[in-house]
């Protein structure tokens, strides 16, 4: 059963103000830990039968037994993604505790994947020839190396770059294929993405959860870990990883769906 931090994030059955409810829930997270459903409302502004309806739809069990899940959850992703170790951290402490990170990382970007999602991202990149990557910094090395993956079985991946943005997403078409990459809402992004959409292309948005105006703009959305905040960090550790791994993923995905074709070419060039 996925956990319920993703089912806040993607349950399909909700009202408008449920949505809402579950946003405010995702983006205070560590804040809605621990209240009772009175104290919630008055914090968030949504009535008691909000919060009840959502919590019923959530675990189906109602308000207490959502918490408790909820705090379990919190406990289990203890590890501060941001500084996951200290000064005075031995260099085993320190790879350990890159191990422990790094292991909750793969385990909430795997719940987070939503199979008929993926599915249809793959038949609509299967459908063309090329797909288009729009990216913040962040991710431009692993834009790179998805590039480099895709040329090596015949497909073509296009690297915009930031300064071409939007001239290039003024062109797309209907049949356009477009990524779209940033951890948290980025206006630059959010409005390529508007483009994308009006333009009438596919637009497929990997980002954390809080980057819920991008994700509006999107066709298919993939969630990275939200272990990371905006706030000052040693290192981005979590969503690095969690790219990587949704993006292999990808790769791995679209050579499955032509799997002898994809072993006699590799086999043929070596």
């Amino acid at each position: 059963m996925s956990s319920v931090i993703y089912r806040l994030q993607y349950q399909s059955n909700l009202t408008n103000a449920e949505k809402e409810c579950a946003r405010y829930f995702i983006q205070n997270i560590n804040l809605v830990r621990g209240k009772s459903i009175t104290e919630l409302a008055q914090l968030s502004g949504y009535s008691i039968a909000t919060i009840s309806r959502l919590c019923k739809k959530i675990n189906r069990s109602g308000f207490e037994t959502f918490q408790q899940q909820l705090s379990e959850e919190i406990d289990s992703q203890s590890l501060d993604a941001n500084f996951p170790f200290s000064k005075d951290d031995t260099r085993l402490e320190v790879r350990e505790k890159l191990g422990q990170l790094y292991q909750t990382t793969i385990k909430q970007t795997e719940e987070s994947i939503n199979d008929e999602t993926i599915e249809a991202i793959i038949d609509a990149i299967d459908s063309v020839d090329s797909v288009t990557v729009y990216s913040s910094p962040q991710y431009l090395s692993h834009a790179n190396t998805f590039q480099t993956k895709f040329e090596n079985h015949d497909f073509y991946v296009n690297i915009i770059p930031q300064q071409y943005f939007k001239s290039a997403a003024r062109v797309s078409g209907p049949t356009s294929v477009s990524f779209v990459w940033s951890y948290e809402d980025d206006q630059k992004l959010i409005e390529i993405a508007r483009i994308l959409k009006q333009q009438g292309g596919k637009v497929i948005v990997i980002s954390s959860p809080r980057a819920t105006t991008l994700i509006e703009n999107s066709t298919y959305h993939i969630a990275l870990t939200s272990f990371e905040k905006p706030e000052v960090k040693i290192s981005t550790f979590a969503s690095l990883l969690s790219m990587s791994y949704v993006l292999d993923y990808i790769v791995s995905c679209l050579f499955m769906k032509h799997y002898d074709e994809n072993m006699m070419r590799i086999l043929n060039n070596s």
